[in-house]
C-alpha cells in the first residue's frame, strides 16, 4: 500500500456507489449503491460474491459487523436492514425511522446497532432482537452519521 498503486478495481458495475468498506479480514469488500442493493465483492479478484436485495430505494451505506459474519445497510426507503454476509439473505429490517436513513453502524462489540436520519433522530437497536432500545432526539435537523468510534481493522 506504500506504493500508490491501485491494487484491485471493481469495474461492471453500472450505478453510482456510495460507500465501501473492506471486511475484517480484509478479504471481502461491501459497497452501497444508488440501484438500491449493496454488494460484497472479492477483495482480491475483484468479482461480485453477492448482491444483497431488498431496499426499495437507494442505499446510502453499507458496513460489516466486526467479526464480518453481518452486513447492515441504511436506506433512502427509510430502513436499515441486517444481512447475513455469507448468503446475503435479509434477516430483518430495522423500522422506525420517519424519513432517510443516512447510516448504520455496529458497536465495536456488535451487540448494537446505531442509525441516523433525516427525520433528526439517531437510534440504537439491539443487534439480536432488531428491538430499538433508545431514540436520540432533540437535534434540531437531520443526524448524518452514526458512529461508535474508530477501530482499524486491517493494520
Amino acid at each position: 500500500l506504500q506504493s500508490g498503486l491501485c491494487l484491485e478495481s471493481f469495474e461492471g458495475y453500472g450505478a453510482r456507489i456510495y460507500s465501501a468498506m473492506f471486511s475484517p479480514d480484509c478479504t471481502s469488500v461491501l459497497t452501497s449503491s444508488v440501484d438500491g442493493t449493496a454488494t460484497i465483492w472479492s477483495a482480491t479478484a475483484g468479482d461480485c460474491l453477492r448482491s444483497l436485495h431488498g431496499h426499495e430505494d437507494e442505499v446510502l451505506s453499507a458496513v460489516f459487523s466486526p467479526d464480518g459474519a453481518l452486513a447492515l445497510t441504511a436506506s433512502v426507503d427509510e430502513t436499515a436492514r441486517l444481512w447475513h454476509a455469507a448468503c446475503g439473505v435479509c434477516i430483518r429490517s430495522l423500522e422506525g425511522h420517519e424519513d432517510v436513513v443516512y447510516s448504520a453502524v455496529f458497536s465495536p462489540d456488535g451487540a448494537l446497532i446505531c442509525t441516523a436520519s433525516r427525520d433528526g433522530t439517531a437510534r440504537l437497536w439491539h443487534t439480536d432482537s432488531g428491538k430499538c432500545v433508545a431514540t436520540l432526539e432533540g437535534h434540531g435537523d437531520a443526524v448524518i452519521c452514526a458512529s461508535f468510534g474508530w477501530i482499524d481493522m486491517c493494520d
